[in-house]
C-alpha cells in the first residue's frame, strides 16, 4: 500500500474549500454580469433618446439638418486638428492637478504629473537615497538631459546606448560633485568612464581642459 500526500488534512476540509472556491466564482461572475446588463441598458437608452429626439422633430427638418451639419463640422475638424479634441477633453475636467495647476479628471492631469510628484521623498516607498555629496539638482530629469543633449552617444569612444545593456553615465568633467552645470557633465559609457577616473592626476588634469573645450565647441559654453 501507498499514501497520497494531499494539502488537506480531511475530506471535510477539502469540500469546504471547494465550495468557498466555487462561491467566490460565483460572485466575479455575478459581477461581470452585472456589468455587461449596465451597458445593454445604456445602450438601449442611448438609442431610445436618439429615436425621441428625431420623432419630437420629425416635422422640422431645419433642425435635423443643423444637428447632422454640425456633427459632420465637428468630425472634420477633430480629422485636421486634433488638438481641438484634446482641448475639448480637458474642458471636461472638473478638478485641478496638484502639480501644475491645470485641469484634470483626478489628483494628476498626465502620467507626465504623476510621476514627477512620485519621485524622491513624494514617494512612500522613498528611503533617503543614497546622495553622498550630490545637490538635489542631481536627478534622473537632469542626467537625462545631458544623455539627450549628447545624442545617447558616449563622447569618448562613440558607442550608442542603443547597443550597450544599460544607460549612459554621467561623468562630472572637473571631478567636483556639487558642480552639476551642463558645462560640467559629459555623458560616457561604463567602460570610459571606470578608465577615466582611475588615471593619474596629471592625465586628468589635461581630460578636464579636453572636454570642456569639446563641449565649448559643440554648444558653445
Amino acid at each position: 500500500m501507498y499514501s497520497i500526500t494531499m494539502p488537506y488534512k480531511n475530506i471535510e476540509d477539502r469540500i469546504e474549500h471547494h465550495r468557498k472556491y466555487i462561491k467566490k466564482y460565483r460572485q466575479s461572475s455575478e459581477n461581470r454580469e452585472k456589468e455587461k446588463i449596465q451597458c445593454k441598458i445604456y445602450r438601449e437608452s442611448h438609442k431610445q433618446y436618439q429615436k425621441d429626439y428625431y420623432e419630437t422633430h420629425k416635422n422640422n427638418p431645419v433642425i435635423l439638418e443643423k444637428r447632422k451639419n454640425i456633427n459632420a463640422k465637428k468630425r472634420k475638424l477633430h480629422a485636421e486638428n486634433p488638438q481641438i479634441l484634446k482641448d475639448d477633453y480637458k474642458k471636461s475636467k472638473k478638478e485641478i492637478c496638484i502639480l501644475c495647476g491645470e485641469p484634470a479628471r483626478k489628483k494628476y492631469c498626465s502620467k507626465k504629473c504623476m510621476g514627477l510628484n512620485m519621485e524622491g521623498e513624494t514617494n512612500r516607498f522613498y528611503c533617503g537615497g543614497n546622495r553622498e555629496g550630490y545637490p538635489k539638482e542631481w536627478n534622473i530629469r537632469f542626467r537625462k538631459s545631458i544623455r539627450e543633449r549628447d545624442k545617447f552617444n558616449c563622447m569618448k569612444c562613440g558607442v550608442r546606448q542603443l547597443d550597450l545593456t544599460e544607460a549612459l553615465n554621467v561623468h562630472h568633467i572637473d571631478g567636483i560633485k556639487k558642480n552639476t552645470d551642463k558645462e560640467n557633465c559629459i555623458s560616457f559609457c561604463t567602460t570610459c568612464h571606470a578608465i577615466i577616473e582611475t588615471r593619474p592626476e596629471e592625465e586628468k588634469k589635461n581630460n578636464i581642459k579636453k572636454y570642456h573645450q569639446l563641449l565649448k565647441e559643440l554648444y558653445g559654453y
